[in-house]
Protein backbone atom coordinates (compact mmCIF):
# COMPACT_ATOMS: atom_id res chain seq x y z
CA UNK A 1 0.00 0.00 0.00
CA UNK A 2 1.62 2.98 -0.87
CA UNK A 3 -0.04 5.56 1.73
CA UNK A 4 0.33 2.97 4.51
CA UNK A 5 1.23 5.92 6.83
CA UNK A 6 -0.59 8.16 6.17
CA UNK A 7 -3.91 5.52 6.16
CA UNK A 8 -3.07 4.63 9.54
CA UNK A 9 -2.37 8.11 11.07
CA UNK A 10 -5.84 8.63 9.18
CA UNK A 11 -7.81 5.65 10.78
CA UNK A 12 -6.03 6.58 14.55
CA UNK A 13 -7.72 10.27 13.98
CA UNK A 14 -11.02 8.34 13.41
CA UNK A 15 -11.32 6.04 16.59
CA UNK A 16 -9.82 9.49 18.52
CA UNK A 17 -12.93 11.15 17.60
CA UNK A 18 -14.80 8.47 18.05
CA UNK A 19 -13.67 8.05 21.58
CA UNK A 20 -14.03 12.00 22.06
CA UNK A 21 -17.87 12.03 20.58
CA UNK A 22 -18.54 8.82 23.18
CA UNK A 23 -16.87 10.36 26.12
CA UNK A 24 -18.59 14.42 25.36
CA UNK A 25 -22.35 12.46 24.14
CA UNK A 26 -22.43 9.01 25.79
CA UNK A 27 -23.73 5.98 23.71
CA UNK A 28 -27.28 7.86 23.18
CA UNK A 29 -25.82 11.02 21.70
CA UNK A 30 -26.13 10.35 18.65
CA UNK A 31 -29.51 10.00 18.74
CA UNK A 32 -30.51 13.32 20.52
CA UNK A 33 -31.74 16.39 18.18
CA UNK A 34 -29.12 18.58 18.32
CA UNK A 35 -26.71 15.63 17.53
CA UNK A 36 -28.75 15.09 14.51
CA UNK A 37 -29.13 18.61 13.17
CA UNK A 38 -25.13 18.79 13.79
CA UNK A 39 -24.80 15.30 11.57
CA UNK A 40 -27.22 17.14 9.09
CA UNK A 41 -25.10 20.34 8.30
CA UNK A 42 -21.94 17.57 8.67
CA UNK A 43 -22.85 15.71 5.71
CA UNK A 44 -23.73 19.20 3.66
CA UNK A 45 -20.15 20.53 4.54
CA UNK A 46 -18.47 17.26 3.27
CA UNK A 47 -21.06 17.26 0.07
CA UNK A 48 -20.13 20.99 -0.61
CA UNK A 49 -16.23 20.24 -0.16
CA UNK A 50 -16.70 16.74 -2.36
CA UNK A 51 -18.08 19.20 -4.95
CA UNK A 52 -15.22 21.41 -4.63
CA UNK A 53 -13.00 18.82 -4.49
CA UNK A 54 -14.52 17.00 -8.12
CA UNK A 55 -14.48 20.77 -9.48
CA UNK A 56 -10.54 21.09 -8.38
CA UNK A 57 -10.15 17.21 -10.61
CA UNK A 58 -12.49 18.50 -13.31
CA UNK A 59 -10.43 22.02 -14.01
CA UNK A 60 -7.25 20.08 -13.58
CA UNK A 61 -7.99 17.47 -16.12
CA UNK A 62 -9.53 19.95 -18.60
CA UNK A 63 -5.85 22.04 -18.36
CA UNK A 64 -7.67 25.10 -16.58
CA UNK A 65 -5.39 24.93 -14.02
CA UNK A 66 -1.80 23.62 -12.77
CA UNK A 67 -1.01 21.06 -10.39
CA UNK A 68 1.46 23.73 -8.54
CA UNK A 69 -0.99 25.86 -8.35
CA UNK A 70 -3.66 24.37 -6.25
CA UNK A 71 -3.09 25.86 -2.50
CA UNK A 72 -3.76 23.12 -0.60
CA UNK A 73 -0.78 21.05 -2.80
CA UNK A 74 1.42 23.05 -2.73
CA UNK A 75 0.74 25.52 0.47
CA UNK A 76 0.89 28.70 -1.94
CA UNK A 77 -1.86 30.92 -3.01
CA UNK A 78 -2.68 30.29 -6.70
CA UNK A 79 -1.81 32.99 -9.34
CA UNK A 80 -3.67 31.24 -12.06
CA UNK A 81 -6.43 33.46 -13.37
CA UNK A 82 -7.94 30.25 -14.54
CA UNK A 83 -7.32 30.80 -18.38
CA UNK A 84 -6.61 27.44 -20.48
CA UNK A 85 -2.94 27.26 -21.10
CA UNK A 86 -0.83 24.87 -23.10
CA UNK A 87 2.09 22.59 -22.41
Amino acid sequence: MKYKKEFKQFISEMKEGIIVGQKKYGNEGLFNDSQLEMIKEECRDISNYGFLLWLKIDMLQKRLVKKEDLKELTGKQSKNKFKKYEN
